[in-house]
């Protein structure tokens, strides 16, 4: 993953890192979590030993970075996100949100990536992808562009931009990014390009038609187009026809490349080379790239080494039509959402805030698959916001997705922000069943921290590979285990009732901590089966809490359970 080292080289060269932004057309919030975050909270996660929680709690930090990551609304590859990182969709009308850049801003420098990866396992290891790493710290030009740049991303994810919008020179800009309001006859791209007579392509999809496409105006003075696509089964190339322009010829690699090895690898990179420039970026040979359809983004730059991309390189090659002939920026209309909302969930006074960013619907349903796996209405919804219900906030840290309805319609998925989140009012990512608590119970020493729980989602690099590792077993809880698990949350406590710190672990931020031991309890009061067993674990939870009087705990309300004449004659028993 030679993206990755990059990335990791360049994160220790900027001091403290004051702001990380992303955009990525589609995005597995899972990689993120498991390879971008932790290089960015590098003071709390030192040498990449890390868990989920530890990254939560370096979230939850004041002095944290400022994360954001900007994804086309319709292309979240996954919706199993554990942490607190802010991610936004964006909305393209007509089109889609396409740009791959990185702004990194530290104290000592700042440093711009552009370039064709997705924020994905394939973009960042699998594919041959093409960027342009950049220290911007003496080119306020160049950052100012960028800056720019994301005054428009901000606004089209319902945000406000703190930096003042910067007035940019557009004739002589070498950060090139088009989108649909400042789009028109002209390509920024291949002006910027300053295109005389040769032109020289590398991209994996194109418009079906690529006649039409070089017969605009900027195309018509170029002599000599060729193309380097990639490959579909080592000899097609993704158009419905071959052009019949003169102009154009087509190119492969002299070697085979091991990406053609893996079905799932392609090359990705999106590079143009004229006779004195060359963009590398997001802008396939599309029309919707290059006439501000999408919003893409390119860095275009000097060509100073013209035998970097010298055409001996390659050979010859008349490709072959495939029948793959999706294109990556122009997904069927009928699979794209065209709405846009955002939900927020504020733990400082537990209530839920749904903004229309984008949207013509009228009457909408709300559903919340972790905690009502049913629509509600919007006046439901308004009420469900006064609550002060735990159980959602709860289930924020294992589902943290919404989804908006048109009747019965989906026309919004997407995934909810936390904002003001506190160890004390947020449930870490933790134990989730009685076999996890009862297993961490069984540390004499620190039966709420749950090492095994900690690390339990490990996700290690092999290769270009993610491979996850699940490292505890569950085991059946017990009338003993249960007892002694208590004794030991007593006697822990009895050594620490002095220490703020360590209390505060005990009580709230530990992953088996008393707030989500007695959610769990909560829940489980709910569950027909070992009823007797749920009784006296909550008996035992709150003669803990009340006995010791600890502050911010609360007892768990007396089960209203119908217990056996069996079940009576045990308890009698115990008691004795």
């Amino acid at each position: 993953m030679k993206l990755y080292d990059e990335y990791k080289k360049v994160i220790k060269k900027l001091g403290k890192i004051e702001k990380a932004y992303f955009t990525s057309f589609n995005i597995d919030i899972s990689f993120v979590e498991k390879y971008i975050l932790p290089p960015l909270l590098k003071e709390s996660v030192a040498n990449d030993k890390f868990s989920l929680e530890d990254l939560n709690i370096a979230l939850m930090s004041k002095a944290k970075p400022d994360i954001k990551l900007f994804y086309d609304a319709s292309m979240m590859s996954s919706f199993d996100k554990k942490t607190l990182v802010e991610t936004y969709p964006i909305l393209i009308k007509g089109g889609v949100f396409h740009p791959k850049v990185i702004y990194l801003k530290g104290s000592e420098r700042t440093y711009l990536f552009v370039g064709s990866g997705n924020l994905s396992v394939s973009g960042w290891g699998r594919n041959i992808e093409a960027f342009e790493i950049v220290d911007i710290t003496k080119f306020s030009s160049l950052e100012n562009q960028v800056l720019n740049f994301f005054d428009d991303v901000f606004e089209l994810a319902g945000l406000q931009y703190k930096n003042k919008k910067r007035k940019i020179n557009v004739t002589n800009r070498n950060f090139v990014f088009t989108l649909p309001k400042n789009s028109n006859d002209n390509s920024l791209l291949l002006n910027a390009l300053e295109v005389k007579e040769n032109l020289q392509i590398f991209s994996p999809y194109f418009s079906d038609d690529l006649d039409s496409l070089v017969s605009t105006n900027e195309f018509k003075n170029i002599k000599n187009i060729a193309i380097i696509p990639d490959l579909v089964g080592d000899k097609n190339i993704r158009l419905k026809k071959l052009p019949e322009d003169k102009r154009i010829s087509f190119y492969r690699f002299k070697d085979k490349q091991p990406y053609e090895e893996n079905e799932e690898s392609i090359n990705h990179s999106k590079i143009w080379i004229s006779d004195a420039k060359y963009a590398i970026g997001s802008h396939n040979c599309t029309i919707p790239a290059l006439y501000g359809k999408n919003f893409e983004a390119s860095l275009v730059q000097n060509l100073i080494n013209k035998d970097e991309f010298s055409l001996d390189n390659f050979i010859a090659n008349e490709p072959e039509i495939s029948q793959k002939i999706l294109l990556e920026d122009e997904v069927h209309e009928s699979e794209r959402f065209n709405s846009l909302y955002q939900l927020t969930a504020d733990y400082e006074d537990n209530s839920l805030e749904l903004e229309e960013i984008v949207t013509q619907a009228e009457n909408i349903f709300i559903k919340l698959p972790s905690f009502k796996d049913r629509l509600l209405t919007q006046g439901e919804f308004k009420e469900l916001k006064k609550d002060k219900i735990s159980s959602l906030f709860r289930a924020l840290t294992k589902n943290k997705i919404f989804e908006i309805y048109e009747e019965e319609k989906l026309i919004f998925r997407g995934l909810i922000i936390e904002k003001n989140a506190t160890s004390k009012t947020r449930f870490v990512e933790s134990a989730e069943t009685l076999d996890d608590i009862f297993l961490a119970f069984a540390d004499e020493k620190n039966p709420t921290e749950a090492k095994h729980l900690q690390n339990r989602d490990r996700f290690e690099d092999i290769g270009d590979e993610i491979q996850y590792k699940r490292k505890y077993k569950a085991t059946n809880v017990n009338y003993y285990s249960m007892y002694r698990g208590f004794n030991n949350l007593f006697l822990r406590y009895e050594k620490i009732k002095n220490d703020e710190l360590k209390l505060e672990s005990f009580c709230f931020s530990s992953p088996s901590s008393l707030s989500v031991v007695k959610n769990i309890l909560e829940n489980e009061l709910l569950n027909e089966d070992k009823k007797l067993f749920i009784y006296l674990s909550v008996l035992e939870f709150n003669k803990l809490v009340n006995k010791q009087k600890i502050r911010g705990i609360e007892a768990i309300k007396e089960p209203n359970i119908s217990l056996t004449k069996e079940d009576m004659n045990f308890i009698k028993e115990m008691m004795k």
